[in-house]
């Protein structure tokens, strides 16, 4: 949305100067010197209006970009700390399958039922 508004603001400064009154274009080809030199000034001055108008505009989008990239971050360290919870849950469901494992000799439902209830717990 931003973007757009820049867009139309840019066009709508090309036809208009800094009061909105029309700026008309001067000829071509001027026939003096000084008629030259006023043709670069305005120019010149309608390009420093639309630099300034660009510079806002990044500015604008920066400071509303901020935010954004700060609750990136805090996504990305809550999602890296979950990830570690799981990993940690993982093997400790992993260790209580061992042990079901070895104390029940080798029965195939007793670790299952171990897992289950691990899983259980913690989610």
């Amino acid at each position: 949305a931003g973007a757009a508004i820049v867009a139309q603001r840019f066009a709508d400064s090309c036809g208009m100067g800094a009061e909105g009154e029309e700026v008309t274009e001067e000829p071509s080809d001027p026939s003096s010197p000084e008629e030259m030199l006023q043709h670069a000034s305005q120019k010149l001055r309608k390009l420093c209006r639309h630099l300034e108008l660009i510079g806002g505009a990044y500015n604008q989008m920066k400071e509303q970009f901020r935010p954004l990239q700060e609750e990136y971050r805090r996504r990305l360290d809550e999602c890296r700390f979950f990830e570690a919870q799981c990993r940690r849950l993982d093997v400790h469901c992993r260790l209580l399958e061992e042990r079901a494992t070895g104390t029940e000799g080798g029965d195939g439902a007793a670790p299952l039922q171990v897992l289950t209830s691990c899983f259980s717990v913690s989610g």
